[in-house]
């Protein structure tokens, strides 16, 4: 069961510590690979013996160019990718193969939590399709659409969190998911090998920037000492000593990686389309549901244009990829979301009540579980959930102070859910 991890750094280093040290206690680990897009990674002390591998493209590559990267040097059978704002508590990697291995799986991933706490779970990932973009646009359009594209996500996201066996799962989230190398490298080739030259005779330039990036690559190994191993097997250098020792570590090159991820996807939709492939090819992602992780979500800096337009954008190609012309003419004019109480001056005291008016649901049906639930839009699809243990009016709902310091800024929206009478309030605020 041999296993590399591979992380990307993009001005992450504060958060690679901690990954590094929780990668410390995986019996199963071969080696740690760092691809720094950034260029601005530094050895961190961490509790683990292994010596992390650095490799430099001198450039952002993007995120799935920088994986396809560091898994040039990978031997081992399975790939863990992960993000620098995971966390990853003992025996999680451990279960992941176990459970990957025992379903014949190529892909596989865990659960994961939003905060150390395991308060809040965090949604299946949403993917992509032809018919979820045709249910995301309805639910703009008709009051009747968003309450049944809501109602199939709900069933969704519990049997996400009911299982307690190795399951299907149409996508997996690219937080930390596990790839059996040979097959994702076979599976580029037959399903998303970038052609060099478009249709109209242009060159690729995802082509030229990764090949380019691979020409240039340097690899160090990185131990908490600072010292850079020379990668020829030389002894330990600072950088410092002779001329000889300098041009060595600077000459050294990596042979081209044989892609994982279809490098035209710069950030994001690179794990959807990894997932796509192996539903193709008969072996769909499946969830190991004993492996749970911790995903601190969204901490990593915007590389000069925002998130949401570089999901946009990806979007566009994933869509042009596997469904190319296929398009849908909108039901209708927009409508207005779901009503929120919006909260002016939103801080990690505001408390979340019910109200009065339905107060009188949770007596009624006091056995029902009650959910207190974050998303980013107002159809939360998806959402993070918290299963309430007391009632809203007994043991007030506020965000706790950690998970309240990582949250990113930005606009949220928050409900209470009853499963039997559905949402009996709605939030709206933004974080500073």
């Amino acid at each position: 069961m041999s296993v590399t991890a591979v992380i990307v750094n993009y001005h992450t280093t504060p958060l690679i510590r901690p990954i590094l040290d929780d990668l410390a206690h995986v019996s199963i680990l071969d080696e740690i690979i760092i691809v720094d897009n950034s260029g601005d990674y530094t050895s961190v002390h961490h509790s683990g013996e292994m010596i992390p591998k650095v490799v430099s493209p001198e450039e952002n590559i993007g995120y799935g160019q920088g994986i396809n990267l560091g898994v040039a040097a990978v031997a081992s059978k399975w790939v863990l990718v992960v993000n620098p704002d995971m966390r990853i508590p003992s025996g999680a990697v451990e279960r992941l193969v176990e459970g990957a291995e025992i379903a014949g799986a190529v892909l596989a991933g865990p659960r994961f939590y939003w905060d150390d706490e395991k308060q809040f779970r965090l949604p299946p990932a949403l993917g992509a399709s032809a018919w979820m973009d045709y249910a995301q646009m309805c639910q703009t359009r008709s009051r009747f659409e968003a309450d049944h594209f809501a109602f199939y996500w709900q069933i969704r996201h519990d049997r996400f969190w009911n299982e307690t066996a190795p399951f299907v799962e149409p996508f997996l989230s690219g937080a930390c998911m596990l790839i059996d190398r040979k097959w994702a490298v076979e599976a580029h080739e037959k399903y998303g090998k970038t052609p060099a030259v478009d249709g109209k005779g242009r060159v690729n330039s995802s082509h030229v920037r990764l090949s380019e990036a691979t020409k240039n690559a340097r690899t160090r190994t990185a131990d908490p000492e600072g010292f850079h191993i020379n990668p020829h097997g030389s002894r330990p250098t600072t950088g410092n000593e002779s001329s000889d020792m300098s041009l060595a570590y600077n000459s050294f090159q990596i042979k081209a990686p044989d892609a994982i991820f279809d490098p035209r996807f710069f950030m994001y939709y690179e794990d959807t389309d990894l997932a796509v492939s192996a539903t193709l090819d008969g072996n769909p992602p499946i969830c190991v549901p004993s492996s749970e992780m911790i995903h601190y979500y969204n901490q990593s800096p915007d590389p000069g244009v925002t998130k949401s337009q570089m999901m946009e954008k990806s979007h566009a190609l994933f869509k042009k990829k596997h469904y190319g012309t296929l398009g849908f003419e909108a039901p209708g004019d927009v409508i207005h979301p779901p009503e929120c109480v919006l909260v002016e001056d939103m801080n990690r005291n505001f408390i979340f009540e019910v109200p009065d008016e339905k107060k009188k649901v949770l007596d009624d049906f006091h056995t029902s579980p009650l959910y207190f639930e974050i998303g980013v839009t107002p159809f939360f699809i998806p959402f993070g959930q918290r299963l309430l243990t007391g009632r809203s009016d007994e043991d007030p709902v506020t965000i706790p102070d950690l998970f309240w310091e990582r949250l990113s800024p930005g606009e949220y929206y928050a409900r209470l859910r009853t499963p039997l009478k559905g949402v009996l309030q709605r939030w709206k605020w933004k974080k500073q």
